[in-house]
């Protein structure tokens, strides 16, 4: 995680990463995109779709859980996507339309957040997914 602090300052990381997690599945407060991609949030669909306490996020996540087609990886990273999307834009699912996924599509190429890759202009697998 990154932390601005004093060299000689040590912090565990692992907790102030699972009550950021927390904070941004309650909506606590909401991060910008490069500021949550910024840090590797490992394992935080889940937590996050946890929280959500949503019906049809559940039924999100176990569709692309059943997706004959999809790999594990692809499965996490579309999750992810899912998860990030929605704490950045500080929306419900609900309210997750086709101009919000391209905005958060180009704003991952815009940064070079792609899962992966760079902006190099070739398709990454996180884009095909949406």
């Amino acid at each position: 995680m990154n932390i601005l602090a004093k060299p000689h300052v040590r912090y565990d990381s692992s907790n102030l990463i699972s009550g950021l997690k927390m904070a941004f599945g309650l909506r606590i407060f909401q991060p910008s995109l490069p500021g949550f991609r910024a840090n590797k949030f490992m394992d935080s669909a889940e937590p996050f779709r946890m929280l959500q306490r949503d019906p049809k996020l559940d039924a999100v996540f176990a569709a692309l859980d059943s997706h004959p087609q999809m790999s594990p990886l692809n499965r996490t990273r579309a999750k992810f996507d899912i998860a990030c999307v929605l704490t950045t834009e500080g929306i419900a699912l609900a309210d997750l339309t086709p101009s919000v996924l391209l905005h958060y599509s180009l704003e991952i190429k815009r940064l070079g957040l792609n899962h992966g890759g760079g902006s190099s202009g070739r398709p990454q697998p996180s884009r095909w997914r949406w």
